[in-house]
């Protein structure tokens, strides 16, 4: 009863716009029926219009994503082993992290061009700093007395960072990781505003333009959609972790 109980207001949500359209209480132009949104959508599916603006951003959004994590984790694992080195960059980083990617969008088409690169350093930025904080949070609260423990032992420098570190860590770089997804996916609308011809912001974009406010909604519709199903998968990672820490943790006592 409570799991379908989250599934309650969405459906008054839905049950309200379709009331409203129905008895004309809103303009169909601000609001279009369902039904014309669910035919909008239909036409888009079928002649694969959709799924290939779906697929290209999803392949922006991975790639740029996945740059930032490489980059993000490097960094913090980085000035995990040398701390003394942090405080040299952090007033930078700090700096950085305050400036939002979408006020950069002019420097970024003229240091990149208009191509895919402008893009991906768009998403690059917006999802960078989830994961470098949360990782290098994680890593400094790591309990210093397991790894006192594992020295102790004795284990290899390997070992307490495969059995001790990263799992210790890897919750909070999940949350990092969820965070950066969220915030890379959220952003790529703004990247897709730089000249482009494909992806779902500039399907919105160009329904826009032409008042097909029902193509609109599919847009947005996917969006949310696709947003939801990607924080549901990072829900799920970190309902496993504790799992993961009990099962490397148990050797240690």
């Amino acid at each position: 009863m409570l799991k379908l109980s989250k599934f309650y207001f969405p459906l008054f949500i839905c049950f309200l716009w379709w009331f409203c359209a129905e008895f004309q209480l809103v303009n169909s132009f601000l609001l279009p029926h369902p039904q014309s949104v669910f035919k909008a959508f239909w036409m888009l599916l079928e002649n694969g219009i959709l799924l290939r603006h779906i697929s290209v951003s999803l392949g922006r959004t991975f790639i740029g994503f996945f740059f930032a994590t490489v980059t993000a984790l490097g960094l913090a694992f980085l000035f995990y082993a040398l701390p003394k080195t942090y405080p040299f960059f952090k007033t930078t980083l700090q700096f950085i992290q305050h400036i939002p990617p979408l006020a950069m969008l002019t420097l970024l088409i003229l240091w990149f061009g208009i191509g895919e690169s402008s893009k991906l350093v768009m998403i690059f930025l917006a999802s960078f700093f989830p994961i470098f904080i949360n990782t290098f949070n994680g890593l400094n609260k790591c309990d210093p007395k397991l790894i006192e423990v594992g020295t102790v032992i004795p284990m290899s420098r390997k070992e307490i960072f495969f059995r001790i570190l990263i799992p210790a860590t890897l919750p909070y770089i999940t949350i990092g990781l969820k965070l950066g997804m969220v915030y890379a996916w959220r952003s790529l609308i703004g990247a897709e505003f730089i000249a482009t011809s494909t992806g779902l912001g500039y399907l919105v974009l160009d329904a826009r333009e032409l008042s097909r406010t029902d193509i609109v909604m599919v847009g947005l519709l996917c969006f949310g959609l696709i947003g939801l199903l990607i924080d549901q998968f990072f829900s799920f990672l970190l309902s496993k972790f504790p799992y993961i820490i009990e099962r490397n943790f148990n050797g240690l006592h």
